[in-house]
């Protein structure tokens, strides 16, 4: 019955970073089928939790990703179609970096009729089944509130996709449980959704915006739709203001002399007020990068000794050493000037101790 609902609902959707779903039924034996486009590559989970294989993408790679995902789910909220079980092991991600989103088989038809199942099921961490007399379908790790009490809409695929940002930005999980199974859904219900996450250490702060936007507990203070939220990264990648952001007066004026350096240079000279305005804008700006380069200078040589010592020690399997460096370098992190590649290498590193547990 799934696989049924899976090829009816597919027929609805034409997108080129969605699966395409071509037909179901049984071999002679009974056993069922689903014919699907074939997609050569890995899950974004398995990027993600990967060393060897996340260190080929940059955080800007990851962001363009969502943005795929996003647009794939905007394309099928607009059809009427809510996926419900969106997360990175239902990403596939072709050698070529272009990805798909997969497995329709939790989605719904909005105002179709319930497929109900008999009795509670898990599979692949996909929970169908009923909870206390509430249908409850999707992945508690990536479950809306909402979604917990069996009333996901929209917007749950909304912070379904901020929460994939957020992991594959991190490398960490955005949820852990004390429970397993159906147990997970008395939890989320029992805390109303909230989470106490591991942070934001290595995202720009931008991006936390954005994302502390898609996840908000509260549905009416999410983005209102999928569109939304690809815009607001989009506009985080093409270096434009992100309108859910509260940037500094400093950060502003930094942006806009990177942008426009010789327009914000020219425009100081054409009158007075404008000489005064645009002045304040680019001595700010140049006072921010000469704070990052008196930075630089200060804290390069500490940088280098310690990732160096940080290297040789997971070279040498001596993880407490190992662990020691990473902390120092951390600490260096936690300066707001310190650059994202090094942030990045940090939940490399991290990554690598954790991974030989």
């Amino acid at each position: 019955e799934r696989f049924k609902r899976e090829v009816m609902i597919g027929a609805r959707l034409d997108h080129p970073n969605m699966v395409k779903v071509y037909d179901a039924g049984r071999f002679g034996d009974g056993t069922p089928f689903l014919a699907m486009e074939e997609v050569r590559g890995v899950t974004l989970e398995h990027i993600i939790h990967h060393p060897h294989e996340r260190e080929n993408y940059s955080h800007r790679d990851f962001v363009r990703m969502v943005i795929k995902m996003a647009d794939a789910i905007e394309d099928a909220h607009a059809k009427s179609v809510i996926h419900r079980d969106i997360k990175p092991a239902n990403v596939m991600v072709d050698k070529n970096g272009f990805l798909r989103v997969m497995d329709l088989g939790l989605a719904k038809i909005v105002g179709g009729e319930e497929v109900r199942v008999s009795g509670c099921s898990e599979q692949g961490g996909s929970l169908v089944g009923t909870v206390d007399g509430t249908f409850i379908v999707g992945t508690p790790g990536y479950m809306a509130p909402e979604q917990a009490d069996g009333q996901p809409g929209n917007q749950a695929d909304v912070y379904a996709l901020g929460v994939c940002l957020y992991e594959s930005l991190t490398g960490r999980p955005f949820r852990t449980f004390k429970n397993s199974g159906f147990g997970k859904i008395k939890e989320l219900l029992e805390n109303n959704g909230l989470v106490k996450f591991p942070g934001f250490l290595g995202i720009d702060p931008p991006v936390q915006s954005i994302i502390r936007k898609a996840i908000d507990m509260d549905p009416a203070q999410r983005y209102k739709s999928a569109a939304q939220f690809r815009d607001s990264l989009q506009d985080y990648l093409d270096g434009k203001i992100v309108a859910d952001h509260h940037y500094s007066l400093s950060e502003r004026a930094n942006r806009l002399y990177v942008r426009h350096p010789r327009a914000v240079t020219g425009l100081s000279t054409t009158t007075s007020s404008l000489a005064f305005v645009f002045g304040l804008y680019l001595r700010l700006a140049q006072e921010r990068v000469g704070r990052l380069v008196e930075m630089s200078k200060r804290h390069d040589c500490q940088i280098t000794l310690a990732e160096t010592k940080l290297q040789e020690g997971i070279d040498h399997k001596r993880w407490t050493e190992a662990q020691g460096y990473l902390d120092e370098l951390e600490k260096l992190a936690r300066d707001k000037h310190a650059h994202e590649e090094l942030l990045f290498k940090i939940g490399q590193y991290r990554a690598k101790i954790e991974k030989r547990n």
